[in-house]
């Protein structure tokens, strides 16, 4: 009742509704601000979130290079690998050439030109020729070859 009757003095009026239209706007104020500090806090924890998802993404980063590293290191390693072992066939291959053409002299003429060899290159030329023909090599060879590459050949 006090309220009505100072608005409805004149000179108190406009003074009146100008404070009932602050208390309005203080309301909608007060209630948006409320509103963007509930969102505030919505986006701060969002941020959180990012940041530890960010903080993931980085570890998992770290750990993709670590394993990329170790495979590309892994993969030079097979590759080394690789190679020894084509260069360790080509050899086998150039050696059973070798030896079919020993095979084809005449024991004789193989063993002089076997005697320009070391005693474990002779007994890996002789350890897959036949019996025989590796027989007739040692044969031809001076003795104490013979009988060195016959140790190495285990005879």
């Amino acid at each position: 009742p006090l309220w009505e009757r100072v608005r409805a003095w004149p000179v108190l009026a406009p003074h009146v509704e100008r404070y009932e239209l602050g208390m309005e706007h203080a309301a909608a104020l007060q209630a948006r601000e409320e509103r963007l500090a509930q969102r505030e806090a919505e986006l701060a924890e969002s941020a959180a979130a990012l940041q530890a998802r960010w903080r993931e993404l980085d570890e998992a980063q770290f750990e993709l290079e670590r394993r990329e590293a170790q495979l590309a290191a892994r993969e030079e390693q097979l590759a080394a690998r690789e190679a020894a072992l084509r260069e360790l066939e080509e050899a086998a291959a150039a050696l059973d050439r070798l030896r079919a053409v020993y095979e084809a002299m005449r024991p004789q003429e193989a063993a002089r030109i076997l005697l320009d060899l070391n005693d474990e290159e002779i007994s890996l030329l002789l350890a897959e020729m036949a019996p025989r023909q590796a027989g007739q090599i040692l044969a031809a060879l001076p003795p104490e070859r013979a009988a060195q590459v016959s140790r190495l050949l285990g005879f």
